[in-house]
Order: structure tokens, then sequence, then C-alpha cells
């Protein structure tokens, strides 16, 4: 089974971005650059939103999916979402 930190994931983006600095994603977010580097800190439990908000000024989507892990468990059927 595959996992993922909410934290890990915010950092890959933020280095992957780096013509932008905190300064720059907290204005995008419209919060402090001290609310930025708390959560690249890994300080807090953001929520799937959250997370999502800061992906997407970074230049990223977060997208979800559930996969079965109980045998004979059928597959969910994937929507397109739109956005």
């Amino acid at each position: 089974m595959a996992s993922w930190d909410a934290f890990e994931l915010l950092r890959e983006a933020t280095n992957a971005r780096s013509d932008l600095r905190q300064a720059d994603v907290a204005a995008r977010l419209g919060v402090s650059k001290g609310r930025v580097s708390q959560a690249l800190a890994g300080r807090g439990n953001p929520s799937v939103s959250t997370l999502a908000r800061y992906l997407r000024v970074l230049g990223y989507e977060l997208k979800l999916s559930a996969v079965p892990v109980e045998p004979g468990a059928p597959p969910m059927e994937q929507k397109p979402t739109y956005g």
C-alpha cells in the first residue's frame, strides 16, 4: 500500500518551484509567511482542501483515489472532475 505525507508533498512541490519564495506563496494564499513556514516545517494537520490550495498556488493539482484493499472488493468507478 502506498502512503504519502502531506508535508513531504508540500516540500517537494515547493522545492520544484524554486522560482517562488515563501513570501510569494504566502501572498498568493493570503496568509502570513510564518504560516507557510509552519506548513513546510510539518507543524499542524492540514485538511485536504488546505493541501489542495497550497499545491494549486504552487502550480499543481491534488488528485486522490480509492483502491480496493480487501480481496473481492470491487473497484470504485472513477468519474472525471472538472474544476
